[in-house]
């Protein structure tokens, strides 16, 4: 599996998307500040292990499916 933080910044944002939070929910979720997900979403802070399973858990989707790149991921669960 590839892994790149870009590509995880783009799944996070298109399941936002989908699941129609902001980064102020996300933030709830994760227990962080909205500044701190912006950040992340920017590519200044790297998400980390627990942040990753967080999403996945809130998301329906696995962390695999976060991280890695390739047009297939993403199931109906999202």
């Amino acid at each position: 599996m590839k892994y790149s933080e870009t590509m995880l910044v783009e799944r996070v944002g298109e399941s936002m998307r989908r699941h129609k939070i902001t980064q102020a929910q996300l933030g709830e979720i994760l227990g962080l500040p909205q500044q701190q997900i912006s950040a992340r979403m920017l590519g200044k802070v790297n998400f980390s292990v627990s942040d990753l399973v967080a999403m996945s858990n809130h998301f329906n989707c696995t962390p695999g499916e976060l991280l890695a790149s390739g047009d297939n991921l993403f199931t109906e669960g999202l």
